[in-house]
């Protein structure tokens, strides 16, 4: 099918030293197209989106912020869940939490899911990479299970990330 995105990339000039696993500020802003609510992916997936712009910056929320929410599903399965950040702990790796995931999905340290982006949310396309899950428990409400997503660790350390552009809004950055 036709692309529905265009890209630009995006260097991080600044990262906040109290919200390490939740902001970075990037040196492009909407005189480069890029708007709030905009996807971000780096080499390892899903980065973030845009949460605040202005001519020559952008805010980025991570996908790492517990604020951070998205439609997903598993690799081979297209039943929606949702994810949300978790955060980096001190000395840990980036993670995030997904939930309502339905019962006979049962992953293992040893046979790990993959959790991409759905096509329900259109701020991404759809199959990107947001992370794995090795392990999945019962849901406090009984129907659905929930578990831990592990992000990759370059979140920790990001200088380049790239934006995607619907073609839609394309006619508006030109």
């Amino acid at each position: 099918p036709a692309p529905r995105f265009r890209s630009v990339t995006a260097r991080v000039c600044r990262r906040d030293l109290s919200a390490w696993w939740q902001t970075v500020t990037l040196r492009e802003g909407n005189s480069k197209g890029l708007t709030d609510g905009m996807g971000m992916i780096f080499a390892g997936g899903v980065a973030g989106r845009i949460s605040e712009v202005g001519s020559r910056w952008a805010t980025v929320r991570l996908v790492t912020s517990p604020h951070f929410r998205i439609a997903a599903h598993f690799e081979g399965d297209e039943r929606p869940v949702t994810f949300q950040g978790g955060g980096i702990p001190p000395g840990g790796n980036p993670f995030g939490v997904v939930r309502n995931v339905p019962h006979d999905l049962s992953p293992t340290p040893q046979n790990p899911l993959s959790l991409l982006t759905s096509p329900l949310g259109e701020t991404f396309p759809e199959g990107i990479v947001i992370g794995v899950v090795s392990q999945l428990e019962g849901g406090e409400d009984g129907l659905f299970k929930s578990g831990r997503v592990e992000l990759d660790e370059r979140l920790g350390r990001l200088r380049e990330v790239t934006a995607l552009l619907p073609l839609e809004d394309l006619s508006n950055s030109q």
